[in-house]
């Protein structure tokens, strides 16, 4: 697993998935937030449902913001809209819900980053959550 900076696809995982996204949109998405009943939750898996509820932030406010994203990323969110804004409310509780289990007990991407300076992972974590947990305005 390569990792290069706390962000949401600064690590293979979450690249890998963004590209996933690209091709499957909401299917993805449900896939990416179906961690929470994991017991042993492994750091691939987190490190996709963190992308997962990045890219789920990015539709919702219609613009890239400050997030580092490629281009076909952006366009993809933007196509896939349609389908993922009805669904709104639903996919926030389960992206935060995942983002809760990411941060609980035998995660271990949380014990990967405990291992180091969690700071810079936690303070990405907190305004990925702060995203979610306020309604954008689609720009």
């Amino acid at each position: 697993m390569a990792t290069w900076g706390a962000g949401s696809f600064d690590n293979d995982d979450g690249a890998d998935f963004a590209v996933e996204f690209e091709s499957e949109g909401l299917e993805a998405l449900r896939d990416a937030f179906d961690i929470v009943g994991e017991d042993d939750l492994e750091a691939a898996k987190a490190q996709r449902a963190i992308a997962a509820a990045e890219i789920l932030a990015l539709t919702e406010a219609g613009d890239a913001a400050d997030q580092a994203i490629s281009p076909e990323l952006y366009e993809a969110a933007q196509r896939y809209a349609s389908e993922i804004l009805p669904q709104m409310t639903q996919l926030r509780r389960l992206a935060l819900a995942a983002l809760d289990r990411i941060e609980a007990d035998r995660s271990e991407l949380k014990q990967l980053w405990e291992e180091d300076d969690p700071t810079e992972w936690s303070d990405a974590m907190t305004a990925l959550r702060e995203r979610l947990s306020t309604p954008a305005r689609r720009g």
